[in-house]
């Protein structure tokens, strides 16, 4: 049996003033009617039933995603009791999911990103988990890059993986982290590297003896938590065990030191939507190049991404700036510096004065 685990933690600090604590970006519906969480669920269809998917969040957010997904067990909503990175939260699945069904496998995915293609992508991870099953591998998804990346982690992939299934597979080598301009070109040239989207598929008991090997302090707090699972001690035992785990991704922890790997071929277009830089991707530009959603009127202005809602955005003489406006905030930078918002969002939580927008 097919599980899936969906991480939505975070706040997607980048896409602020729209993404916040109590309302970060998976909960928002930045490029459908739907929330980016909402489409994460819809795409698993035909591949892992409503019962068998999990959403691994943290406080706060239960409530929302409850609303958001009725057809969703509550108690299939596991609630972080802090933020631990990866390794833990897809631990904190995994045990979950080995207390019902210790023979299945899992599948991983993050809550906001965007995927086009959909059926291709479904088909993807069915395949995936066949070879997960029939190998005890652990598997991830491997995205062709359509340009030279410096800020996604790379796989690098070595030899085919003969299978009789329509996706082609092949043993991972090694992950690669952020490289810079020249490397990245050189990786997207060579054909055998692949952009990292933080995809995995594996059986559950392949992981956690994965964990087991690589990462005992995480290992012995599963089995702590699964223990308690349904009884009264549930609450206790996680409140106690969660904080003293290892804060790093699953990459860092498990995937890099581990040769059992393969890669499936992700050819399907997808983009994590990391930041306001992003929706050039999904929206058209006018004839001088603005991307606007929301109220908008311009004299003069190019390329330029404007998000704001009722209220009218009216600029004049401006180029290559990002304006995104809320009900409380305004957000002006730079295009080529979206990616520093996040360090803006951190200087806002160091003042008592601004905590209240984050």
């Amino acid at each position: 049996m097919i599980h899936a685990a969906i991480l939505a933690g975070g706040r997607g600090q980048r896409l602020w003033p729209k993404s916040r604590r109590r309302s970060p970006k998976h909960l928002l519906p930045l490029l459908s009617d739907k929330t980016m969480l909402q489409e994460t669920v819809s795409r698993l269809e035909g591949v892992a039933n409503d019962e068998n998917i999990y959403i691994v969040t943290e406080e706060g957010q239960q409530r929302t995603i409850c609303e958001q997904l009725p057809d969703i067990p509550k108690a299939n909503i596991l609630v972080e009791p802090e933020g631990r990175n990866t390794a833990a939260s897809i631990g904190f699945a995994a045990a979950h999911m080995s207390k019902r069904d210790p023979e299945g496998v899992m599948i991983s995915l993050h809550s906001d990103n965007w995927v086009g293609e959909v059926e291709t992508f479904r088909r993807i991870l069915s395949d995936a988990a066949v070879v997960a099953e029939k190998t005890g591998r652990l598997g991830t998804v491997g995205i062709t890059p359509s340009y030279p990346a410096t800020g996604f982690g790379y796989i690098h992939v070595g030899e085919r993986i003969e299978v009789d299934l329509p996706t082609t597979f092949w043993e991972g080598q090694e992950f690669v982290e952020k490289p810079d301009r020249e490397t990245a070109e050189q990786y997207v040239a060579s054909g055998e590297h692949f952009w990292n989207g933080g995809m995995f598929i594996w059986k559950i008991a392949a992981i956690l003896d994965a964990i087991r090997e690589h990462m005992p302090r995480l290992y012995e707090g599963c089995l702590a938590i699964k223990e308690t699972i349904g009884t009264h001690a549930e609450r206790s035992t996680l409140a106690r065990v969660y904080g003293a785990l290892e804060k790093i991704p699953i990459d860092t922890g498990v995937m890099e030191k581990t040769a059992n790997i393969f890669v499936a071929k992700g050819d399907f277009p997808w983009d994590d939507v990391g930041s306001w830089a992003a929706m050039e991707n999904h929206y058209p530009a006018d004839s001088q190049g603005n991307v606007a959603i929301g109220q908008f009127e311009q004299v003069d202005c190019h390329n330029s991404i404007i998000i704001g809602d009722d209220t009218l955005i009216a600029a004049v003489g401006v180029s290559d700036l990002i304006i995104v406006k809320s009900a409380d905030a305004v957000l002006i930078c730079r295009k080529d510096r979206a990616e520093e918002v996040r360090d803006l969002v951190a200087k806002l939580s160091s003042s008592e004065k601004f905590k209240k927008y984050l």
